[in-house]
């Protein structure tokens, strides 16, 4: 099952900036579910995945966990439990953002897989990176082993040293084992491994303190826009028509940021939708009652 095929039946309450998910998600390698058919929270995340914004140079598609729950009419509690069986079947991984407790992303495993072997090729080429203690096939070999031993049983994102050190050593076998400290320093240096403390380490992303910077200042330039206006309220389609300057990530990802993390609310109305911060929707009740 092809992501454009996946894509094109859209979810209510996201829209395309122009382009179709179905176009965008073409030049994307498919995402393959392991149980057919996918669930409605698989089929949301392809739409998000086509519509992040790759022109903005980043290693792979970033999904916030709240943005499904502005998809249409989106249960949080299924598509929290959907969110969790895709994690222990590893079709999912979740990195932390160093933001509030709430900020969870979620990428494909498939596109961080893929993004693993980008990154180990242009390390490779690079004349003054030490030498890398696999070559293309081992690392090649390495990837395939996180999929099926490491992500299928470690779900969190975060995993203990010891386990990590053990699970290296079981890859490696005894005739390498003096590996694992190399090959701990290899992830750290591409970019998906950090300490977390003296006892864990934590999956992540390369350049993902840019991903972060992006998403604070459009959350704050978004905000300010609402907040100059006399309702505190915008139709959807104008927030639209005016693109942000202080985030490369693109104004569909952060009008579902927002909307999916309650600061914004989505309004139908015989205009199109209307967005108004949150707190002015229950002032509005207040004032009409």
């Amino acid at each position: 099952m092809s992501a454009s095929a996946d894509s094109g039946e859209q979810c209510d309450g996201i829209n395309d900036d122009g382009a179709s998910a179905a176009a965008l998600a073409s030049s994307l390698p498919p995402i393959h579910p392991k149980i057919s058919p996918p669930c409605r929270t698989f089929q949301a995340l392809l739409v998000l995945r086509a519509q992040f914004p790759q022109q903005c140079g980043f290693c792979v598609p970033v999904l916030l966990r709240h943005q499904l729950y502005a998809m249409g009419d989106a249960d949080k509690t299924q598509t929290d439990r959907e969110i969790e069986v895709m994690l222990s079947r590893a079709e999912l991984r979740q990195i932390r953002l160093p933001l509030s407790e709430g900020d969870m992303a979620v990428v494909f495993t498939q596109d961080l897989l893929a993004a693993m072997r980008s990154q180990f090729q242009a390390y490779r080429q690079l004349a003054s990176s030490p030498p890398p203690p696999l070559d293309a096939a081992s690392f090649e070999q390495l990837a395939t082993w996180l999929d099926e031993r490491v992500f299928r049983f470690h779900s969190h994102f975060n995993i203990a040293k010891d386990d990590m050190h053990s699970l290296l050593e079981e890859f490696l076998g005894d005739a390498h084992g003096d590996k694992v400290d190399a090959v701990v320093s290899l992830l750290f240096r591409l970019g998906f491994l950090k300490a977390v403390d003296s006892t864990k380490y934590g999956w992540t992303l390369p350049r993902l303190g840019a991903f972060v910077g992006w998403l604070t200042k459009g959350r704050n330039e978004l905000l300010t826009r609402f907040r100059r206006c006399r309702f505190k309220e915008i139709l959807e389609l104008e927030v639209r028509q005016k693109p942000l300057k202080q985030s490369q990530l693109g104004m569909a990802f952060h009008i579902q940021d927002l909307v999916g993390r309650g600061t914004l609310h989505r309004i139908p109305t015989t205009s199109g939708d209307l967005l108004r911060l949150a707190g002015e929707v229950q002032n509005r009740q207040m004032t009409w009652a």
